[in-house]
């Protein structure tokens, strides 16, 4: 039973620990966008969330090119 979850809760930690990790960097990034732009923390972090929350999304509902 414990073999059989092994690599489903590896795979787990990966993919948690890689959110974690790109999310900080987004963050970083966003705040250096904000600040050399001259826009807001807010609007800026508000548009980067939206961007990154919807791109799942637009790859799976996207079709295939024929």
């Amino acid at each position: 039973m414990a073999g059989e979850l092994a690599f489903p809760v590896i795979i787990f930690l990966i993919s948690a620990g890689s959110v974690v990790f790109f999310g900080i960097r987004l963050a970083i990034y966003g705040d250096a966008l904000a600040s050399l732009t001259g826009w807001g923390r807010l609007f800026v972090g508000s548009v980067l969330v939206a961007l990154a929350t919807s791109l799942p999304e637009l790859s799976t509902n996207t079709p295939p090119c024929a």
